[in-house]
């Protein structure tokens, strides 16, 4: 497993992420806590990065936005 830190601004504030790298046999996807849950990213069929939560984890407004911002980010990272 590789890790790396990202960084997402998000009203005002910095945030900092530490993704986890993992990979098998045909697919990647990088893994991210956000407040104690596990945030998987992973390629869809047209080969960008959907997020996937645990089922019934009802995220808050503030999660969701830095959901799609740590999604950018890593798009934007590793030119995806």
């Amino acid at each position: 497993m590789d890790t790396f830190n990202i960084k997402v601004l998000y009203n005002g504030h910095t945030y900092e992420f530490e993704p986890v790298f993992t990979s098998s046999a045909y697919t990647y996807r990088f893994v991210v806590m956000l407040d104690d849950r596990e945030i998987y990213f992973e390629p869809d069929e047209e080969r960008q990065l959907r997020a996937v939560s645990s089922p019934g984890s009802d995220l808050t407004t503030k999660q969701v936005e830095l959901v799609k911002l740590i999604g950018a980010e890593l798009q934007k990272v590793f030119d995806l």
